[in-house]
């Protein structure tokens, strides 16, 4: 699949989730996720059992008897897709990369966004150089943000690099979505900066290969980071078994330097839909809150 198809991947992704955003969402949603606080909707006469900390004391001071300001929850949400565009993503066995699965997982948050009234931004980085659109609200605005992750830029940039812009740039609260394989090390004094003022939801994107080697035969492989070329003997049952292993320790040491963060990530692969992933992401996700 080519990356550039991202909206017509919109409109199919609108078709198929309606499960996402009118029924485990409708209810679930709001609870999982927080707007940025409350705001007054009216002040009305104090009556027995309201909390007297909501006394507006110069409203009771002018009318001469209590007064109590009613407040509602901001429900607007800010999200930000921040997409990873290095090398080792353009990887997948699957019938798609690891990024074209980042850019899909960004779509179905843009829709999120939007049938809620939501605003979203996005931002990619690596190959790409830094590429950054601030959140607003509207199908046009979130269309051309899709259009953003997919233009090539010359340059190179890192998370690190990516989530430092941020903490200078956002503002107010938002949902950070990390959409990236990790294969580089965490920059974890930043995760644990933003990870103050804003909710960080890492989601790593994997390939079922990049777990369990096939038994192929002598298979020659190319580093994308690097693009070193080199020999795998697949046959051998010992450098399966070995490959597994460190892989699986890799994975394993990704998540437990998260969680030592007190984020909470989530594993994404190219053979399982996109939006099967984020249902099961939400369901994890209600357990910890």
């Amino acid at each position: 699949m080519n990356p550039s198809s991202s909206l017509p991947l919109l409109k199919r992704l609108k078709i198929k989730s309606s499960k996402l955003t009118e029924g485990l969402l409708t209810g679930e949603y709001k609870s999982l996720f927080q707007g940025q606080g409350v705001e007054l909707k009216e002040v009305r006469p104090y009556q027995w059992g309201d909390d007297i900390r909501q006394i507006d004391w110069n409203v009771t001071a002018r009318m001469g008897t209590a007064y109590v300001k009613e407040l509602i929850e901001e429900r607007e949400l800010t999200y930000m897709a921040v997409l990873d565009k290095s090398p080792s993503m353009n990887f997948g066995t699957k019938g798609k990369t690891k990024e074209v699965l980042g850019l899909e997982t960004a779509s179905l948050l843009a829709l999120l966004a939007s049938s809620h009234q939501d605003q979203f931004g996005v931002m990619a980085y690596g190959k790409t150089g830094l590429l950054f659109s601030p959140p607003a609200k509207g199908g046009d605005h979130i269309q051309r943000n899709l259009k953003i992750l997919e233009r090539p830029k010359p340059g190179l940039s890192s998370l690190e690099q990516a989530l430092t812009f941020l903490q200078h740039l956002l503002k107010r609260k938002g949902y950070l979505f990390l959409l990236s394989d990790f294969q580089d090390p965490l920059p974890q004094g930043q995760l644990k900066i933003l990870s103050k003022k804003h909710e960080i939801f890492p989601l790593i994107l994997t390939d079922p290969v990049e777990w369990e080697l096939p038994h192929s035969g002598r298979v020659l492989i190319r580093d994308l980071e690097t693009g070193e070329p080199f020999f795998l003997e697949t046959s051998s049952q010992k450098i399966r078994e070995e490959y597994q292993k460190k892989r699986v320790s890799f994975y394993q040491n990704l998540e437990l330097n998260f969680l030592r963060l007190g984020i909470h990530p989530a594993f994404f692969s190219t053979n399982i839909p996109p939006l099967d992933s984020f249902l099961h992401f939400l369901n994890q996700l209600s357990k910890t809150r």
